[in-house]
C-alpha cells in the first residue's frame, strides 16, 4: 500500500518492502531521516542508526515526538503514511522548481513505465482510486469486459465511442428500419379458418389500412369471433 510513496520518494526497494518485518522497518525510518526528513544533525542520528539496539523503540517514540508526530505511535501503518507523506511535502519544497517543469510518468498496472509521447492518456493518472472508480463505472455502463489495467479499460471505451460516434455509424442510427413485409395469404395462423372477409374503408380514421374478421372452428370453445387490426 506504500508502494508508490516510496517510489516516489526514490526509495532503493520499494515492491519487497514489509512492514512486518521489523529489520526492513528500522532500516526504512533511518533511509527515510538521513535522506528525506533531516530532523538530527548526523551526530545526533546516532541512536536511530542503531537498529539493533535493544533500546530503538523507545528512541523511535522520541524520534516521532520531535517531529511532532500527534497520532497513536504504535499503529504502524498509520505512522508510515505520515512519515511518507511528511518526508513527500519536504522533498517538493526542496525542489518546487523541479516538479513544476516535470512530466508525469505513465504507469501500468505493473508499475512499469510506459513512455508515450503522442499518447493521448499519457497525463492521466490511471492508478489513482478515483479515476480507477470512474472508468470502472463507465466500462460497466457501456457492458465492457473489466480488466486488471484501468489503461487498458480507458482504450477500449475510446475504441468503442469512435467506432459508435463516427460519421458513417451516426448516419446508420438515423435510418428507420423499414422490416420485412409478408402477405396475410403467406401466414399459418395456425387453426382452422371457415371464412375470411376483409372489409376496407379509408373512411374510419382510427384503421389505418383494413379490418379482418376471422370465424373460428367450434372446437375453440372459448373463441366465437375475433377482430384483429392490421
Amino acid at each position: 500500500m506504500f508502494k508508490r510513496k516510496l517510489q516516489a520518494l526514490g526509495f532503493h526497494d520499494p515492491d519487497t518492502f514489509d512492514i512486518t518485518d521489523e529489520r526492513k522497518w528500522r532500516n526504512l525510518i533511518v533511509w527515510l531521516e538521513d535522506q528525506k526528513i533531516r530532523l538530527y544533525t548526523i551526530e545526533d542520528r546516532g541512536p536511530l542508526r542503531n537498529t539493533c539496539g535493544g533500546d530503538w523503540p523507545t528512541v523511535f517514540q522520541k524520534y516521532l515526538k520531535d517531529l511532532q508526530y500527534t497520532r497513536d505511535p504504535n499503529a504502524r501503518t498509520v505512522v508510515l503514511d505520515w512519515l511518507l507523506g511528511h518526508s513527500i511535502r519536504l522533498e517538493y519544497g526542496e525542489n518546487v522548481e523541479k516538479y513544476k517543469s516535470a512530466q508525469p510518468i505513465l504507469r501500468g498496472s505493473d508499475g512499469k513505465a510506459k513512455v508515450a509521447s503522442d499518447d493521448i492518456f499519457a497525463h492521466l493518472d490511471v492508478n489513482s482510486p478515483e479515476f480507477k472508480a470512474g472508468i470502472i463505472s463507465v466500462s460497466q455502463q457501456l457492458s465492457l469486459p473489466l480488466h486488471e489495467d484501468p489503461l487498458v479499460m480507458l482504450k477500449a471505451v475510446d475504441i468503442l465511442l469512435q467506432q459508435r460516434l463516427s460519421k458513417e455509424a451516426i448516419s446508420k442510427a438515423g435510418t428507420k428500419d423499414e422490416g420485412i413485409q409478408l402477405q396475410l395469404k403467406d401466414i399459418d395462423a395456425g387453426f382452422k379458418i371457415k371464412g375470411l372477409f376483409v372489409l376496407l374503408d379509408d373512411n374510419i380514421p382510427f384503421l389505418s389500412q383494413s379490418v379482418l374478421f376471422v370465424w373460428l372452428d367450434d372446437y375453440i370453445p372459448f373463441l366465437s369471433q375475433s377482430v384483429l387490426f392490421v
